[in-house]
């Protein structure tokens, strides 16, 4: 717990220091759902993340950033047997799938003289998995 206190109070001090820069610095919580393959071994959607943004204005309204985060696929498969050639074991399944999105991209934002700010953005990167049985 101490760890991910020590962790939000230096992000929020960052996010200061890039500012002053034109930069920014973005914690967000996302929620994933499953696709492709992902889908067939885990159904249910992810509520266990966190993305981190890190972006530098180069020209005016245009940002360039890289992206990364972090999201648990977690679930319970029912009491079965499994038979993996000659061998067979029964019991519960526990199925978690580590996902870590690594992505460069850009945003153009559109200046507004109110509190909405529209823009839009493309990203390109690669998706880091790791499944645990």
């Amino acid at each position: 717990m101490k760890k991910i206190f020590f962790l939000l109070v230096a992000a929020l001090c960052m996010q200061g220091a890039f500012a002053q820069d034109h930069g920014i610095f973005i914690i967000s919580y996302p929620m994933a759902f499953p696709a492709g393959d992902l889908s067939d071994y885990i159904s249910n959607t992810s509520f266990r993340g966190i993305n981190l943004e890190f972006g530098k204005e180069v020209k005016p309204n245009v940002i360039v950033e890289i992206e990364t985060g972090w999201n648990v696929f977690y679930q319970e498969a029912p009491d079965q047997v499994y038979t993996e050639g000659t061998a067979s074991i029964s019991g519960k399944q526990f199925r978690y799938t580590n996902s870590v999105p690594i992505l460069a991209g850009a945003k153009w934002i559109l200046k507004s003289k109110n509190n909405l700010v529209p823009y839009a953005g493309l990203g390109l990167g690669n998706n880091v998995l790791r499944q645990v049985n």
